[in-house]
């Protein structure tokens, strides 16, 4: 009877292992040794790389995680305001920091080199291989555009807030707030000639990404879609059918339009909708989770991290990872808090 109960209570174990993982790591800094606890649930597909960082001090740190588990971790010493981290064709990562001019290169072997940006940097990202940001000028009217690929690279002080980027063959499409006039353009621009040939005021502002779509400039915008047809330049608006959050990112995916929503006020109800070519949504989901430390579209799943974090256990937030289409949660990871108890600032899938 008795090794009846102690092979149950060995199935129970290894079942309850099978369903919940938690890997233990021992990491060593310049602090000396400090345990790093992530739990992992269900399925975490990928290559993911993720941040710890604060606004005002130092240092981050860059973690890498394959399908679920620890691979390894860099201390940036110095750095601040690390939250955007994106990877090129070579599989570098890159990431700057907002507070300096300071930009990151992490290798593939988990080497570090640092350069100089031009300026505070506002907004940085990578699209097909060029790496794109803004930064401060001196002007609070002004930024500054920096654009570098292998085959050019140029500056360019534009009017404006320059929040968000995107790329298609030799245009880049530059969207802007310019406050002290109180009104958004979007500028288009030719990357050969390095000139704006366009300039289209819109309707409305705060873009938190943009794509271009059925030949569409498409912007996540403040209340809105705000739809730039790309064949005579007009513009258009597309309501959603959630009225008290608006867009923050956008995905084109075999056809199909997917945007993730979000409350302004409380960042909670985070939501979801599939549309089809004529803006019509086909399906759409509450996932009812907080949405604070980034997300991301990839292939056929969507990550987004979750920072409701408690320090007393330790734990920052949960990185979750949600099927497309069928909207089914497959697995999540339990992020521990940082260095200096930062939380997680911001991560990329690979």
């Amino acid at each position: 009877m008795k090794k009846k109960k102690k092979k149950y209570g060995l199935m129970l174990a290894i079942l309850a292992t099978a369903i919940v993982i938690t890997c233990f790591i021992m990491v060593k800094d310049g602090a000396g040794k400090s345990g790093l606890q992530i739990t992992k649930t269900g399925e975490v597909p990928g290559d993911i790389i993720y941040t710890y960082g604060h606004p005002l001090n130092s240092p981050s740190e860059v973690v890498w995680i394959k399908d679920g588990h620890y691979q390894h971790h860099t201390i940036l010493k110095g750095a601040i305001g690390i939250g955007y981290i994106q990877a090129d064709k070579k599989g570098n990562l890159w990431t700057p920091s907002t507070r300096n001019n300071k930009l990151y290169k992490l290798t593939p072997d988990y080497k570090v080199e640092t350069s100089t940006t031009p300026g505070q940097t506002q907004k940085f990202k990578i699209i097909e291989g060029a790496r794109i940001s803004s930064h401060s000028s001196g002007d609070r009217n002004y930024h500054l555009l920096n654009y570098v690929s292998e085959a050019k690279s140029f500056q360019m002080k534009l009017e404006g807030f320059l929040r968000e980027f995107t790329k298609e063959g030799d245009k880049l499409y530059i969207f802007a707030d310019l406050i002290a006039k109180e009104k958004s353009v979007l500028y288009v621009l030719d990357i050969p000639s390095e000139k704006v040939i366009n300039t289209i005021p819109l309707p409305e502002g705060v873009a938190d990404d943009m794509v271009v779509y059925q030949d569409k400039v498409v912007l996540a915008t403040k209340t809105s879609l705000t739809v730039v047809d790309r064949s005579d330049w007009k513009v258009s608006t597309v309501k959603l059918s959630y009225p008290d959050v608006r867009p923050v990112s956008l995905y084109n995916r075999n056809g199909h339009l997917y945007v993730a929503l979000r409350s302004d006020v409380d960042l909670s109800g985070l939501k979801l909708i599939k549309m089809d070519s004529n803006f019509k949504e086909i399906s759409k989901v509450d996932l009812g989770i907080v949405h604070s430390g980034g997300d991301q579209f990839k292939d056929d799943k969507y990550y987004v991290y979750s920072g409701e974090g408690d320090p007393e256990k330790k734990f920052s937030g949960e990185l979750s990872v949600y099927q497309l289409d069928t909207w089914e949660k497959i697995g999540s990871l339990i992020l521990p808090i940082g260095p200096k108890k930062f939380n997680v600032s911001g991560f990329t899938v690979l």
